[in-house]
């Protein structure tokens, strides 16, 4: 093969591959050729400048809130307990579809609820630290109320322990105030944890007149060990939008929550 000739196939090669790399950096600049694709999340919160409390004086005093709160009894006539919810969380697998939160509600009989008390030893087994799945880590406090929360209404003197159960926890951010996906406008307090196997900010946002949960929300705080999601995507949310007794398993109003 002649010097030339094979000068000229040298060439060509290059300007092959240069004009692939061109291609290719159009299409990841254009429509996104090689980019990894995450799918839709809802709205992260936002909100107001907090003001100087911590995270535990602003539950010290919700806590005060909910304690001032008149909490009738169950009524005799309303044999079921119901707390209806909005939520929503990251699928394991994008399909592509719009963030569409799920509408539920669970009705529950005396018996089948969790009993309350206004004793700090019992707030403590209900909210109760330690090792589990996850490892050791703060947040199943966090956890714990809100699952409560799903599984009944609270009266107001068992929220004040609750609340005072939660301003133990070291850590805990005052955030301000914000709006809910209900648009509610409530306190927010968060705490950073990764007991989940995931670094996530936990934020329950609260009824600064009552004391009572309004929302739990969770955020990405760092790179995802198996989220498919960007850091400071919204992960997953509750919203509660209504609780109380009922005299029936598919009502949903009746005697207000206390």
């Amino acid at each position: 093969m002649s010097r030339p000739r094979a000068r000229s196939i040298v060439n060509g090669l290059i300007f092959a591959a240069l004009l692939a790399q061109f291609v290719w950096l159009v299409g990841h600049v254009v429509v996104g050729w090689g980019s990894k694709s995450y799918p839709p999340t809802p709205r992260s919160l936002a909100f107001q400048p907090p003001a100087p409390p911590s995270g535990a004086d602003v539950l010290l005093r919700l806590s005060a809130v909910a304690a001032s709160q008149t909490s009738p009894p169950w009524p005799v006539g309303a044999p079921y307990a119901y707390v209806k919810v909005s939520s929503w969380r990251l699928p394991a697998h994008d399909s592509g579809s719009p963030v569409v939160p799920r509408s539920s509600a669970t009705w529950r009989t005396r018996r089948n609820v969790p009993a309350l008390s206004e004793s700090r030893e019992a707030a403590e087994q209900l909210l109760a630290p330690g090792r589990r799945g996850g490892g050791w880590a703060p947040g199943w406090e966090f956890a714990d109320l809100v699952a409560l929360t799903r599984s009944r209404p609270i009266p107001g003197a068992a929220q004040a322990v609750l609340l005072r159960r939660l301003a133990a926890i070291p850590g805990i951010v005052n955030q301000g105030s914000t709006t809910d996906r209900a648009g509610r406008t409530g306190a927010a307090v968060s705490l950073d944890s990764g007991y989940s196997g995931e670094p996530i900010t936990y934020t329950l946002v609260f009824d600064s007149n009552t004391g009572a949960l309004l929302e739990a929300d969770e955020t990405l705080a760092g790179p995802p060990h198996g989220l498919n999601a960007l850091k400071g995507a919204v992960v997953g949310y509750t919203t509660f939008e209504s609780s109380g007794y009922v005299s029936s398993r598919t009502a949903t109003t009746g005697a207000a929550s206390p």
